[in-house]
């Protein structure tokens, strides 16, 4: 199966406003700025809102350009609609590289807005103004993060890149190991990643998963620009969902000595299709105590069912639960489980 011409990623995005402490700031150098290291840690955390990985403030030896570990800790957090979105990146192949490439440069519709700025005219920026200003008079919707994880198959001795450009902030993990640190307010900057380097560190062996979270920010009026280049073997995103939310409820003809619990069901989708040979997913099944919901008594196990982080996990697995897989085969996008 030949290479696809470009796959997407799903980011999300956070947007705030220059009355946030450490956006906007009067005290940043415009328009060169500085790179800032060791703004966050060198590992992540696990947030419990989510499930995600996120960043760790650290004041660090370097100028403080940023108020505090509080005041951080929202640019990664949170999930209010009125401020959040989704947001597809599509990375295209270059045949002349062999390189798949997202470029706010040459990407539409950011080549035509002049820079990244994928919000304009939406969440925080609701003042409708016909020239694209913000509510702040901004000719754009400055000011805003963005959150991004996928997974990857190391191939030992390849050589696959990950190439960053562009301001502000930026830090990228792999395995939950910073590898590129371009924090502050900054022009544009480079940063670039030979994965065989850093496979000790990162623990990896051939034809391993490997994780990246990448989290970026623009915080700053005058220009927002973002390129990622990669040769990276990246893989499809992974989703589950209940698809028969009633499991766990007792069925027509119930008793207390012969409950008759309603089958479960759960789909895990790819964002895009499987790569060849198909792709193999890691999910585990919990079965928990039933409670008869009119008398309140135990009534024993209940098979796995279809509640999310409680019956079925694709992540941090939880103990006691049995680990099952599923192969999505090539060029397929879901798989259906019936328990």
């Amino acid at each position: 199966m030949s290479a696809p011409k470009s796959f997407t990623l799903v980011a999300t995005i956070r947007d705030f406003t220059p009355d946030h402490p450490d956006f906007e700031r009067s005290d940043i150098p415009v328009p060169a700025g500085q790179i800032v290291r060791n703004m966050v840690k060198e590992t992540l955390a696990i947030e419990p809102s989510d499930g995600l990985p996120k960043p760790i403030y650290t004041d660090g030896p370097t100028p403080a350009l940023s108020s505090g570990k509080a005041n951080f800790d929202k640019w990664y957090r949170g999930s209010d609609p009125r401020s959040t979105m989704k947001l597809p990146l599509t990375f295209n192949l270059d045949p002349d590289t062999n390189t798949y490439v997202f470029d706010s440069d040459t990407d539409e519709p950011y080549k035509s807005q002049g820079g990244f700025f994928p919000i304009d005219k939406q969440l925080l920026d609701i003042s409708g103004q016909g020239s694209g200003e913000d509510n702040n008079g901004n000719p754009h919707n400055f000011h805003f993060t963005l959150e991004m994880h996928f997974r990857f198959t190391y191939e030992q001795g390849k050589g696959k890149v990950f190439k960053f450009r562009g301001d502000d902030d930026l830090w990228v993990f792999f395995n939950g190991k910073r590898l590129i640190d371009l924090g502050g307010v900054h022009a544009r900057a480079e940063a670039s990643i030979n994965i065989d380097d850093h496979r000790v560190a990162l623990g990896l062996v051939d034809k391993q998963l490997c994780s990246v979270s990448l989290f970026y920010a623009e915080r700053h009026t005058t220009e927002s620009n973002l390129r990622i280049e990669t040769t990276l073997a990246i893989l499809p995103t992974v989703s589950i969902e209940a698809t028969k939310p009633d499991a766990r409820k007792f069925g027509s003809g119930s008793t207390i000595a012969a409950p008759i619990p309603v089958a479960g069901e759960f789909t895990i989708t790819l964002d895009q299709p499987a790569p060849a040979g198909g792709m193999v997913i890691i999910y585990g099944l919990n079965e928990a105590p039933a409670i008869q919901k009119f008398t309140g008594q135990r009534v024993g196990k209940m098979p796995p069912a279809s509640v999310e982080n409680t019956d079925f996990t694709l992540e941090n697995i939880l103990p006691g639960s049995a680990v099952r897989s599923v192969t999505i085969a090539a060029g397929k996008q879901t798989a259906t489980i019936k328990v």
